[in-house]
């Protein structure tokens, strides 16, 4: 039905909501669709003059899809779509710089109270370094996910291995931090082991496994959020057939851009 699909691609392109909302409300929207065009032909309608004149009732107006939008959309993501793409991007990289040296600082202060290690000691720079990377690029991937609702592109996963890449980074850090305060240990001279070397190189092996563990459950966190948005996507994406584009990175990057720009204008 070439109408229904020129009315539903309309749509499309103006909702500019995060999946899985958008592919949802096409699909409630393709079902209703059906359901008027079918109530006309029950009236004795001829099918093609039922299509039109659903096409023509229910389409709805720029203004009724910009309250679908404002309802679909987080108060985040409706801010920052008043930016420039220029503004919103040094906006977004400055937000997860700012969050990433937050993270760091927090690391660092931690170390110093616990008073087992030294902040300047250069495993525990070294591990607090790669967690508060780590944790940016959880900020970064969790606000595509959640806030641009970016889970149905093919590459969400694949940017997901960035964090367990700095999560085994942080481990070996830790570890190989270790093995070196217990190489360059001088034995204790009472006892013949050196108690307060043994203590820091435990402490940074649990420095560094505690960040690894804390990197490998947030990747566990946005890797079921992607999944179940992909799920979503598919399940509506299947009730509209061919209808609609298949919601790749492609077409979800193109509709973003777009809006942007003509916010600017």
């Amino acid at each position: 039905m070439e109408e229904f699909d020129r009315v539903l691609r309309r749509v499309d392109r103006r909702l500019e909501t995060p999946e899985p909302d958008r592919s949802r409300i096409l699909a409630e929207m393709a079902g209703d669709l059906e359901d008027l065009c079918e109530a006309y032909r029950e009236r004795g309608m001829d099918p093609e003059a039922a299509r039109r004149r659903a096409v023509r009732w229910f389409e709805p107006s720029p203004e009724a899809t910009d309250r679908l939008r404002a309802i679909h959309t987080p108060w985040i993501e409706r801010h920052l779509r008043r930016l420039g793409s220029t503004a919103r991007g040094w906006v977004e990289i400055g937000a997860v710089a700012t969050f990433s040296l937050a993270a760091a600082g927090a690391g660092i202060a931690g170390v110093a109270a616990s008073g087992i290690l030294a902040p300047t000691l250069p495993g525990a720079w070294a591990v607090t370094v790669i967690g508060a990377a780590g944790l940016g690029m959880v900020a970064a991937r969790g606000y595509g996910l959640f806030v641009r609702g970016s889970g149905s592109s093919p590459d969400v996963v694949r940017r997901l291995r960035d964090v367990l890449a700095a999560a085994a980074a942080a481990a070996l850090a830790g570890l190989i931090a270790a093995g070196l305060r217990l190489t360059a240990a001088p034995a204790d001279a009472a006892t013949g082991v050196p108690w307060s070397d043994l203590t820091a190189a435990a402490a940074l092996a649990s420095l560094g496994i505690s960040v690894a563990l804390l990197l490998a459950l947030a990747w566990l966190v946005l890797r079921l959020r992607a999944s179940a948005v992909r799920r979503a996507v598919a399940r509506a994406r299947s009730e509209l057939g061919d209808t609609l584009p298949s919601g790749g990175p492609e077409t979800t990057d193109a509709r973003e851009t777009s809006t942007r720009q003509e916010v600017t204008r």
